[in-house]
């Protein structure tokens, strides 16, 4: 259990979890775990930048097997329109889609769909990795392509709502400047605390405890460990003028409005963005 400690000196504890990174066999017709450091790459043929998609997938509204497998259809078809685009360099091949709300029926409906079974390596491998009694949370899904160093969940102490960070960290490569090189960045999944309707008490405890996650998040984002940086995406329920103002004091920086895409590229002499 790691412990990060907030600018007023509280101790703040959280559950931190290794997890597996599952990828789906044919031949076992099941999901099976991956080796954390494939034998068969090498660092000239890793991506050098990859597609992220965030999506709140809403665990309460009805009909969460149809909509998820609504929301995967619409994805795919994106992830199609990149690969028929190949000649054009600002669409990266490789996607991370980050789920949010995704409750055990939909995560059950993603695990049989085909397009996520041939594509992607799905984790947490089950619902049994979230939060006891959580009916819902996050799952991330990597194009199996990719590169997984590590990955991790963080169980929020501060939640009452059963919420998590759930941590990726990739292999990208540096073909065109340096083949024998690898490094690694870091994509945070993540839902903070919702705003509570009633009660000034439960509305105080949940603000507070959404800051302290966002400081949970600039912790893991600022690890000393990870070569590149981070991004930490997901639902952040900003709501509230603290809540606007949290990630500069945390030096956490807004990178993409929410209607925007942006490429940014670690093998780019020019990118500064991923690099300390």
């Amino acid at each position: 259990m790691p412990f990060h400690r907030d600018s007023e000196e509280h101790v703040i504890p959280n559950h931190s979890q290794a997890i597996k990174v599952m990828r789906y066999s044919r031949r076992r017709e099941g999901w099976k775990h991956i080796p954390r450091h494939p034998k068969t790459h090498s660092p000239s043929s890793l991506p050098t930048s990859f597609r992220l998609v965030t999506w709140n997938v809403e665990a309460f509204w009805p009909h969460a097997a149809d909509r998820i497998l609504c929301a995967l259809r619409h994805l795919e078809e994106e992830q199609l329109e990149v690969i028929e685009s190949e000649n054009d360099e600002e669409l990266p091949e490789h996607s991370v889609i980050c789920l949010q709300e995704v409750s055990i029926e939909a995560f059950q409906a993603l695990r049989r769909d085909t397009w996520v079974q041939e594509n992607f390596y799905i984790t947490p491998s089950s619902e049994a990795k979230w939060p006891e009694g959580a009916g819902y949370g996050n799952v991330t899904l990597i194009q199996s392509d990719m590169v997984v160093h590590h990955a991790s969940i963080i169980h929020y102490m501060t939640s009452t709502m059963q919420r998590t960070a759930l941590v990726v960290d990739l292999c990208l490569g540096f073909p065109r400047t340096n083949p024998t090189l690898e490094k690694t960045v870091r994509v945070v999944n993540t839902h903070l605390e919702s705003p509570v309707p009633d009660g000034l008490d439960e509305q105080f405890i949940a603000n507070q405890s959404r800051l302290t996650q966002l400081k949970v998040c600039s912790h893991l984002a600022f690890d000393r460990d990870i070569d590149l940086g981070a991004v930490v995406v997901g639902d952040m329920n900003c709501v509230t003028e603290e809540d606007k103002e949290a990630p500069g004091q945390l030096m956490l920086t807004d990178l993409v409005a929410p209607t925007e895409s942006r490429r940014m590229d670690v093998d780019d002499p020019e990118n500064k963005e991923f690099r300390k």
